[in-house]
């Protein structure tokens, strides 16, 4: 007899490559140091998503189908998770898209998630083989090269590409920019930096190197608005804490329409070259149901796009998350122009499933 189930998979997406060895700390220069954990325990990195497979099924999981939840049903999934989720919907046609919905813990339905986004790629393409080995889930899960076509609530298309563990993300996309300063109602910058533990003297000061103009109290979008500013060291960057008044901070980032805060400061590793530069970050989201995330793909992507319009190109940009969560993350993002203000992103990182189990 044909039941319905929902599968969840929980998953990690932008997971550092070097996981299991993080030292709380880093070197002065802002290059994570990598010789074992100082308490002796795995660190287990990347941004946590729970991937939602509705689906109505008999004996045999291979011939399942996928069924459509209702709004409210997605809402209340949601809300069961600390921190992103995904739902898939299958393609009503063998040639059509996947179509990815995204929720934060709120339960609110968002337009796009990056990391949620090539969580749910990876899973696609092993998908039929984790369904019918439920109980015997590798974590070192050997994921086929193939292409994942997908598209959101608003009919926009996305392609990723599944080589191993690593997935790419593609995204055509429109950047905008714009001095919050210039809105009629933006708060001075002292009151949010007050409210992350920090102030002024935690800026990164253009006195010291006029030849860029780093944005800072810049509203940047690839997809959703993110506030960037920059701090002038990574120690700074993390004496930064959570939020202390959540809702007047939910009510300054209101103020400038922003839906987060992403502190960024230069950093340098053995993998910087004339051809990548590297930063580490932190972002403080409006108001998700959690207080700081460890890696943001549509942040990293914005500061890329403002990076980049500003003439600091790069083939790679390298973005550093998670590291003061201890959830270490690496968020890996290549740009072209295609006219205008339409830039092609592409972005890179490797996904870690961790668990599977059915919903009845």
């Amino acid at each position: 007899m044909a039941r319905r189930r929902i599968l969840s998979v929980s998953a990690r997406a932008f997971v550092h490559p070097r996981e299991g060895s993080l030292v709380n700390s880093a070197d002065h220069n802002g290059g994570i140091m990598w010789n074992g954990s100082a308490d002796g325990q795995v660190k287990r990195g990347g941004n946590p998503v729970t991937i939602f497979y509705p689906i109505i099924d008999g004996n045999n999981c291979s011939k399942s189908v996928t069924l459509a939840l209702t709004s409210k049903e997605c809402s209340a999934l949601a809300k069961s998770c600390s921190w992103e989720s995904i739902i898939i919907e299958d393609p009503n046609q063998s040639d059509a898209s996947h179509t990815f919905r995204f929720f934060m813990p709120s339960g609110e339905e968002v337009s796009f998630c990056g990391h949620a986004a090539i969580g749910a790629a990876a899973f696609i393409t092993q998908k039929d083989i984790l369904m019918n080995s439920i109980n015997s889930l590798s974590t070192n899960v050997d994921l086929t090269s193939s292409m994942v076509s997908f598209m959101t609530r608003d009919n926009s298309k996305y392609v990723s590409k599944v080589c191993g563990d690593s997935v790419e993300l593609i995204m055509r996309t429109c950047h905008e920019e714009y001095d919050c300063c210039q809105l009629p109602n933006a708060p001075p910058l002292i009151q949010i930096l007050n409210e992350l533990g920090l102030d002024m003297s935690d800026l990164h000061s253009d006195d010291y190197d006029d030849s860029f103009h780093w944005p800072t109290y810049v509203n940047s979008s690839v997809a959703r608005p993110k506030t960037l500013i920059h701090i002038t060291s990574i120690e700074r960057l993390h004496a930064a804490s959570a939020p202390k008044e959540p809702v007047r901070f939910r009510d300054l980032c209101d103020a400038i329409h922003s839906t987060g805060i992403y502190l960024y400061s230069k950093a340098t590793t053995s993998a910087d070259t004339e051809n990548c530069v590297s930063f580490e970050c932190r972002q403080f989201p409006r108001a998700s149901g959690y207080s700081e995330d460890p890696a943001t793909g549509i942040a990293a992507g914005a500061l890329a796009a403002s990076l980049y319009s500003r003439g600091l190109r790069r083939d790679t940009y390298c973005f550093y998350q998670g590291t003061a969560m201890d959830l270490p993350s690496q968020i890996q993002v290549k740009i072209e122009s295609c006219g205008d203000r339409f830039l092609k992103l592409s972005y890179t990182g490797i996904v870690k499933l961790d668990s599977i189990s059915f919903l009845e």
